[in-house]
């Protein structure tokens, strides 16, 4: 209902004043410098704004599986067919990894992976700009691929040029899913996509 909506917004701004005001008086108690306190207001705001899916994220451990496994369906099962090392797997492999991903926050101009660390995880960007390895990157396209080949230490890094939102793919996570014996199909075909992927960086 119209009025349910409402109230659902009121609540929302009720956490987000609060939650700045929380932030205000700990940057005061601790005597951060001005342009720390800008920087901190600035990416409140950001989550604010466009953080609603994380927002609702809770939501999710109030359903059943089944019904977490339709919203998943919902919400990432295009844009996660859309990606190359993807796009052949099976319906229930997508949705077993967008149940997986996280959901993360980075204010521009920080590391969002940082030279010699090693290959843990594969970020999908949401929103904003990234540049990495001397190439800009922009909303639905991934940086980190080389974990699904390996997780050895990564000699380049990745930092965000604005604010921004990612989904991340934790390697752990992707394999466990891989263990699993329904999806042996899927293992080949990301195998596969994966010595490609890896021949083009080392070509470039």
């Amino acid at each position: 209902s119209v009025t349910g909506i409402v109230t659902s917004m009121n609540a929302n701004r009720q956490d987000f004043y609060q939650r700045m005001d929380q932030l205000n008086h700990f940057v005061s108690e601790q005597r951060f410098p001005e342009t720390l306190k800008m920087r901190l207001r600035d990416y409140f705001r950001f989550k604010n704004r466009y953080n609603n899916f994380c927002n609702h994220q809770g939501l999710l451990q109030y359903m059943s599986p089944m019904l977490r496994r339709e919203v998943a369906v919902h919400t990432h099962m295009p844009w996660i067919r859309a990606l190359e090392f993807f796009s052949d797997c099976c319906d229930d492999f997508v949705i077993e990894v967008a149940m997986s991903l996280t959901y993360l926050t980075y204010p521009a101009n920080e590391l969002v992976i940082s030279f010699a660390e090693e290959a843990e995880a594969m970020y999908i960007i949401n929103k904003g700009v990234v540049c990495t390895q001397g190439i800009i990157l922009t909303a639905k396209m991934v940086f980190g691929t080389d974990m699904l080949w390996s997780n050895a230490r990564r000699f380049y890094a990745a930092r965000s040029l604005t604010f921004l939102n990612v989904f991340v793919l934790h390697r752990v996570n992707l394999m466990r899913i891989l263990e699993n014996e329904k999806f042996v199909s899927e293992k080949h075909k990301l195998y596969k996509v994966s010595v490609r992927a890896q021949f083009r960086e080392e070509v470039l």
